[in-house]
């Protein structure tokens, strides 16, 4: 997703911070880390007590920067976050050298917000290994509401694509059954051959089609 043109280059939605959920994954520490128990208010509320630290080096909410550049034409990364109270915002990397995991701050700063504002923080150009962030809530009435890494990439390197979409089937059971019914909704005909059990071919256009598997 493209959110906006930057001096030449376009700033785009790299991946969303995420919030454990019932049904999927409860676990809090591969979300976020903190040393209280935390207190999640509906709409996806993080409320952080006045001196805690929270820190988001985990499995779902850090980027690895090195793959991002390998792979794709991402270049520069930030941080778009959701926030309330007053706040040390501080953005680290780390790095695996000879079996140790080493931290290394690369920025910090203080934000503060009567009620929920979004902020962004640019990482330094060229920042590599894993980047994730660190929150610190310096009044009592701190709050973290969710957030995305973004990336910029040069205007030259962002193409239209079309892509496949491969859909895992853990916890997704039932919906194979819908497919068909799918299909006719959204490409007004049935799909040309379609198996609840294992793949489903949706035409995308009259020539093109889509393995679902």
């Amino acid at each position: 997703m493209i959110r906006q043109k930057v001096k030449g280059e376009y700033r785009m939605l790299l991946q969303k911070l995420l919030w454990p959920r019932v049904g999927i994954c409860t676990e809090d520490r591969l979300y976020y880390r903190m040393k209280a128990p935390s207190f999640r208010d509906e709409g996806d509320i993080l409320r952080i007590e006045q001196g805690e630290r929270v820190c988001f080096d985990t499995y779902f909410n850090s980027v690895s920067a090195d793959k991002w550049r390998r792979y794709t034409a991402a270049q520069n990364f930030s941080l778009r976050l959701k926030l309330s109270g007053k706040l040390r915002v501080v953005l680290c990397s780390r790095h695996f050298i000879n079996s140790q995991s080493v931290r290394t701050v690369l920025a910090e700063k203080v934000v503060q917000a009567d009620s929920v504002q979004e902020f962004c923080f640019d990482f330094p150009k060229g920042a590599d290994g894993m980047l994730f962030f660190e929150l610190q809530a310096l009044s009592g009435n701190a709050a973290y509401c969710g957030g995305a890494y973004e990336c910029d990439a040069a205007e030259k390197d962002v193409q239209p694509v079309k892509i496949g979409v491969d859909i895992c089937t853990f916890r997704r059971e039932p919906l194979w059954a819908t497919l068909p019914a799918c299909a006719a909704i959204f490409w007004k005909t049935p799909p040309a051959r379609c198996t609840t059990t294992w793949k489903c071919l949706f035409p995308i256009t009259a020539r093109r089609w889509i393995t679902i598997s």
